[in-house]
């Protein structure tokens, strides 16, 4: 008797993902965080409010590399973005090396960060941080970052800004509250920065912070 091949077919199993790595989901987006639970208040001042940076690095669990310079000490700009290895408060002007300094952007402009200051939609500028393990070698820290605007101090700018790691690549995550400012994600060359949304977006590059590529809309998740 004829049996139809179709009988005998039979679709392949997925081919797991390996553990040990992060990956990157374009059918999620972040959210905006409900609460800051969990995150750490950076209490440690800035040199300026305006065009001004963290007096104070803040250490992640591994290093980071960006530009040539890798380090677990990274810094906040008042304007919108975070620096490894030192601080950097000036303007950033677009999405290039800039006089070599490891920059990966949030929402970059000329911003203003206040902690204590109210915005206009119920939030009070400050800066949170969380640093952590999703397990093995996977590690990670994250930012929410309440700011406002200069000469509009009480305009909401506010951002996600997320790093992760692992054996293999080193992820960028970012996403705006509301308002936004210049171009975001790592200012390397070839530029792969990308306009500031408030739709959640990824890049991924290698260990030594080179190799930049932007993924699209999404979001990182440990396997």
């Amino acid at each position: 008797m004829f049996v139809p091949f179709s009988f005998f077919s039979t679709q392949l199993p997925p081919v797991p993902k390996p553990t040990g790595s992060y990956f990157f989901d374009s059918s999620t987006l972040l959210s905006w965080p409900s609460s800051t639970t969990g995150y750490t208040l950076y209490t440690g001042g800035f040199t300026s409010n305006d065009d001004g940076n963290t007096i104070s690095p803040i250490s992640s669990i591994s290093s980071f590399a960006m530009n040539q310079t890798s380090s677990n000490q990274i810094y906040v700009s008042t304007n919108g973005y975070i620096t490894l290895g030192a601080g950097r408060g000036n303007i950033v002007g677009g999405p290039a090396i800039i006089n070599g300094y490891a920059t990966i952007a949030g929402n970059p402009s000329d911003l203003w960060l206040s902690p204590g200051l109210g915005l206009d939609d119920g939030d009070t500028q400050n800066l949170y941080y969380l640093s952590g393990s999703s397990g093995g070698n996977k590690s990670y820290i994250k930012f929410i970052i309440y700011s406002g605007v200069y000469e509009a101090e009480t305009t909401p700018s506010s951002y996600l800004l997320n790093l992760y790691i692992d054996n293999i690549y080193q992820w960028v995550e970012t996403r705006v509250k509301s308002n936004t400012f210049g171009d975001t994600g790592p200012y390397n060359s070839p530029s792969v920065a990308q306009p500031s949304s408030t739709i959640s977006k990824v890049w991924r590059g290698d260990l030594a912070g080179q190799n930049w590529v932007y993924l699209g809309t999404g979001s990182v998740y440990a396997n």
